[in-house]
C-alpha cells in the first residue's frame, strides 16, 4: 500500500545532489517506491550536472 509522499522531498536531491537523493530514497522507499526511485534519479542527475559544470 502506497502512502502519500510530499513533493518537497525533491528539494533534498536538488540541494544535496546524490547524498540528498539517497537520503530521500531511504526515508521514502517503503512508502512510495516509485517516487523514492525518482528522488534517487534526480540526485544522480544533479551530481552529473555539478560535475559537468565543474569542468567547464
Amino acid at each position: 500500500m502506497r502512502q502519500s509522499v510530499s513533493n518537497l522531498w525533491y528539494l533534498a536531491p536538488i540541494l544535496l545532489a546524490i547524498l540528498g537523493g539517497a537520503l530521500a530514497w531511504f526515508v521514502n522507499k517503503d512508502k512510495d517506491p516509485e517516487k523514492a526511485r525518482n528522488f534517487l534519479v534526480v540526485g544522480v542527475v544533479m551530481t552529473a550536472i555539478n560535475i559537468l559544470l565543474m569542468y567547464m
